[in-house]
């Protein structure tokens, strides 16, 4: 089996992403970083299933051909533009009732997991989601209550996607909470993540191995169930 993760920037040494493609590789898959260039071709080695780390445009250029040609991508295309459109994702979620917060200069970046400023981060694995707060260098897990867990269900309704990370906008004393705008009963989303870092998920590499692991055969399924 082969994934490739398609990315602008290589994971550092204690990232979750390097620690599951670690596993991923212990597991006997045959994991790369692929790096697609501006203005670069559109053949790349085949793989079971494709990642997309970055948010970039070469990277989503790369993911469009590679789905066309009948690739499977873990977040797809679709998914990670959304996250990048402000107006649209707003629109979207405001429809269930969440408050998406305007647009800061910091959130403006092109990478689908650049979640490394400081502040209150909530990350959903397939059904499992986690609260971390993060101040600098300190790091620490937080009890997600009901409504953020119900937050993550909408995020995952309008994404389509159950991997994902979220930015809970600073305000009221417990930012998990609710604390929205008029119409908008749960906490504030600050902004979305395609494909976060994860840091501070306890055994964070292996759960986003398994979930990876997983979405690979259930890929590879669904073209043996093409092919026949």
């Amino acid at each position: 089996m082969r994934i490739h993760f398609l990315t602008t920037r290589w994971p550092t040494r204690d990232s979750v992403t390097r620690a599951a493609a670690v596993l991923l590789a212990d597991w006997g898959v045959q994991v790369r970083f692929v790096r697609p260039e501006p203005g670069g071709g559109l053949e790349y080695e085949r793989a079971d299933l494709y990642i997309l780390k970055s948010a970039d445009d070469a990277v989503l250029r790369v993911a469009d051909a590679l789905e066309s040609a009948g690739a499977g991508c873990l977040n797809r295309p679709r998914v990670v533009r959304l996250t990048r459109d402000h107006a649209g994702l707003a629109g979207a979620l405001r429809s269930f009732g969440v408050s998406l917060a305007a647009p800061t200069e910091a959130a403006s970046g092109s990478d689908a997991g650049r979640d490394d400023d400081a502040g209150t981060k909530v990350y959903r694995i397939g059904g499992q989601v986690f609260g971390v707060e993060r101040r600098g260098a300190v790091v620490r897990p937080l009890t997600v209550p009901v409504e953020t867990r119900e937050l993550t269900d909408v995020v995952a309704r309008v994404l389509g996607s159950d991997l994902f990370g979220l930015d809970l906008a600073a305000g009221g004393a417990d930012p998990l909470r609710p604390d929205g705008d008029a119409g908008c009963a749960g906490p504030v989303v600050a902004q979305v993540h395609a494909f976060p870092g994860f840091k501070g998920v306890p055994d964070g590499g292996l759960r986003l191995a398994d979930y990876i692991y997983a979405a690979a055969h259930e890929q590879a399924a669904e073209r043996e169930v093409v092919r026949s």
